[in-house]
């Protein structure tokens, strides 16, 4: 089984300057400040101890995390469904993680700069949400930091279910 980690968005720039300057660092800061190989890095530990069935082999599971979602409350959000992309062998599973206003905590994103795409609180019967505090971290990187590192550890300790095999911890 091939494994893949995507890291989205979620924030849209009111400024569509900085895109038509090619400044993504500019337009979505939360995706360039934090240190993507030691979630990487993380990430690999955390399959490197999954056994995983052979006939998955030819499949793909593709962990999709968005940046700035709300979902309502401060938290990580973890549906308990993915999507499944039978004819390209393909699993997606989702991390969402709500980033913070600099009204809510001073190195908070700043929301006059974003538009904040907003989701429906989700239904605990197909989510689960981990509650997050946003005052137990010093800036915006080591919150994202340690938020995929939760989303990521609880995902694979419930474990994610692909043609009747569980992936799990």
């Amino acid at each position: 089984m091939k494994f893949k980690l995507i890291f989205l968005s979620r924030l849209f720039p009111t400024d569509t300057k900085y895109i038509s300057q090619s400044r993504l660092d500019l337009a979505h800061p939360e995706e360039f400040c934090f240190d993507r190989i030691m979630i990487e890095n993380y990430f690999n530990d955390i399959i490197q101890k999954i056994n995983v069935n052979d006939l998955l082999d030819q499949w793909t599971l593709r962990i999709t995390i968005y940046l700035g979602t709300s979902l309502y409350d401060k938290g990580i959000g973890i549906p308990k469904r993915g999507s499944l992309y039978q004819n390209q062998r393909v699993k997606e599973v989702y991390i969402y993680i709500s980033l913070p206003s600099d009204g809510e905590i001073s190195w908070g994103y700043r929301k006059k700069r974003f538009i904040e795409t907003f989701y429906k609180i989700m239904d605990s019967k197909y989510n689960k949400t981990i509650p997050v505090d946003y005052d137990n971290y010093r800036n915006i990187a080591e919150y994202i930091e340690d938020s995929i590192k939760i989303g990521l550890t609880a995902m694979f300790k419930n474990g994610i279910t692909l043609k009747k095999h569980k992936i799990k911890l």
